[in-house]
């Protein structure tokens, strides 16, 4: 898939953002879309942006990998809006990877596979694994068994 960019030219250093809703991008894939800014009447007017080398032969099947050095600019990705929530956790789980509050609506809220939950009263922070029921979400690891304390989930 194609990424998008928006570059900041006039900062120091440059600034070349990948559009959302791209939340990767492989190196080919900006390569692509600098030059492709680097080729338009606006990227005409700037130094260029990028230096790329690589994919050269070397028999056999085998190839170098690429490499791409910017030039004084730096890459980031463009500010996403998250989903902010609290609650309280209103049943123990014995094995402290799921979250349970029963006040809450983890579908409607939208709560996914990805997203951030932290424990405001200890700091643990996890990732969820599963979004199991309304109810309840699950993680990895020993974060989310603290029976009525405060969580706040956030999207990464």
């Amino acid at each position: 898939m194609a990424i998008t960019i928006t570059v900041y030219p006039n900062l120091d250093p440059r600034v070349i953002e990948i559009d959302a809703p791209a939340t990767s991008a492989t190196v080919q894939e900006i390569i692509n879309a600098v030059r492709d800014w680097e080729d338009s009447p606006e990227g005409d007017l700037y130094d260029y942006l990028i230096d790329a080398a690589g994919k050269e032969d070397l028999g056999g099947g085998v190839s170098v990998g690429i490499t791409a050095t910017l030039q004084n600019a730096r890459i980031r990705f463009a500010a996403r809006n998250t989903t902010y929530s609290e609650g309280t956790v209103t049943t123990a789980d014995t094995t402290g990877t799921t979250c349970i509050d029963s006040a809450a609506d983890f579908t409607a809220e939208g709560s996914e596979v990805g997203h951030t939950i932290f424990n405001s009263t200890t700091g643990a922070m996890e990732t969820l694994t599963a979004v199991g029921t309304t109810t309840a979400v699950s993680s990895r690891e020993y974060a989310l068994n603290m029976p009525a304390e405060f969580f706040d989930r956030t999207a990464t």
